[in-house]
């Protein structure tokens, strides 16, 4: 019998980013693929590829996948064991303009980055977005992205069993300029993200006591936001 995957929350939001057809997706560091799967079944690329490190993960997304040929065809999806930093990028491109989206999600904010950079350095001529959640750092990773000129397509966030998690959809041809706290993910309505802001405000309130200015600017930031949602709904 056919089994259709189910996703977390998470999960859900990421694949929900996922607005356009692409000639290729990597889903890296795919843990069992689920992700992957899904939009595989959803037909979002022409071919899905399942990239992780861990053989045994990978293995177990490739048998799970030839055990549901009907949706997931064969010669639509490819199981690679392999350092997402070395994606065979340029194999798959058989065509000049072949569009791919690189999905990285579940990992820490610094490998994010190095990730990102190995990836757009080893490909400058080929058209990849990435779609990022690292678990923490977001700051650091909104940063590196900017140092590398990479700009914004879509950003929003959402949260997992009261975690927070900003997802991010940019690429070097973005549209917007990314900024270092978030612009369009924002919904301070909202109660879960005002105290999502409030918290990471108090996080760098505690950090404060080393001294540091880099993170006195970054709390500067976070309280302008603060500010500006207060005063235009006249909190106090």
């Amino acid at each position: 019998m056919e089994k259709s995957v189910k996703l977390g929350l998470r999960l859900q939001a990421i694949a929900g980013m996922v607005t356009q057809h692409y000639d290729h997706i990597w889903d890296c560091c795919c843990d069992h693929g689920m992700l992957g799967m899904q939009l595989l079944e959803e037909r979002r690329a022409d071919k899905v590829h399942f990239v992780d490190v861990l053989g045994p993960l990978v293995e177990k997304a490739n048998a799970y996948l030839s055990e549901n040929p009907d949706l997931y065809p064969s010669g639509h999806w490819q199981t690679l064991c392999e350092d997402v930093a070395k994606l065979p990028i340029h194999k798959e491109s058989l065509r000049q303009g072949a569009t791919h989206l690189v999905i990285i999600a579940g990992i820490g904010g610094d490998l994010s980055v190095e990730l990102v950079e190995a990836i757009s350095d080893k490909h400058p001529e080929f058209n990849i977005e990435f779609l990022l959640c690292p678990v923490r750092q977001h700051h650091h990773v909104r940063e590196n992205l900017i140092r590398m000129g990479i700009k914004l397509i879509d950003e929003s966030l959402m949260f997992e069993n009261r975690q927070p998690y900003e997802i991010l959809h940019v690429a070097r041809h973005g549209t917007e300029e990314l900024t270092t706290i978030g612009s369009t993910m924002w919904n301070l309505s909202d109660e879960s993200h005002y105290s999502y802001l409030q918290q990471t405000i108090a996080h760098y309130q505690r950090r404060l006591k080393s001294n540091c200015q880099k993170t006195a600017d970054i709390l500067e930031q976070y309280k302008c936001l603060l500010n500006e949602h207060s005063n235009i709904n006249g909190i106090t």
